[in-house]
């Protein structure tokens, strides 16, 4: 053997050992770093829905945090039907705040046929100056309890009345109202 046949059969032995092992060695590592990189773009992907998935969840939580909220202070303007002593200590304080004596008394509510909700009427009684009794009228249309105010009088109080022993103290100009409020309970 020649060194020329020498050379050329070490260099087909160099080429078929460096295409056996890149046919063996390299295309079975590249397969498989192509199949590891599918596998991280679609665990990448998980990871965004998995992430959009819990931020629905934290609005979700909110929003039903929120809507618990409504629906408890939807329960708060309601009275109870049993024993309304909120909503009447509620006139009570509002009548002492104003500067205006009262009395209240709880009415028999005529139930309508359309009535859908149940309620109960108060009839308010009360005297003292006219922009007192303004601002004691204000605050119960403004109370945090679901009112209806159904009638409303208002009279002027006269010398000789103011002389009678139910209003001693009370100064000219005063006056005597009387309010019918119907107020929603549970």
């Amino acid at each position: 053997m020649t060194s020329d046949n020498k050379i050329k059969i070490f260099l087909l032995f160099l080429a078929v050992s460096i295409f056996s092992a890149i046919y063996f060695g390299v295309l079975p590592l590249l397969s498989e770093i192509k199949n590891n990189f599918g596998q991280i773009i679609s665990q990448k992907n998980e990871i965004k829905n998995f992430q959009i998935k819990s931020q629905s969840v934290g609005v979700a939580e909110d929003y039903l945090s929120g809507i618990v909220d409504n629906v408890k202070k939807t329960q708060d303007i309601f009275i109870d039907r049993e024993v309304p002593v909120d909503f009447i200590r509620f006139l009570e304080k509002t009548a002492k705040d104003c500067n205006i004596s009262m009395e209240v008394s709880l009415s028999s509510p005529l139930k309508a046929k359309d009535e859908k909700w149940q309620h109960l009427l108060f009839q308010v009684n009360s005297s003292g100056s006219l922009p007192d009794f303004l601002k004691f009228f204000e605050k119960i249309e403004d109370s945090p309890y679901l009112v209806d105010v159904q009638s409303l009088f208002i009279n002027r109080l006269s010398e000789d009345d103011l002389k009678s022993e139910k209003y001693i103290g009370l100064p000219q100009g005063s006056v005597t109202s009387g309010i019918s409020i119907k107020v929603y309970s549970k």
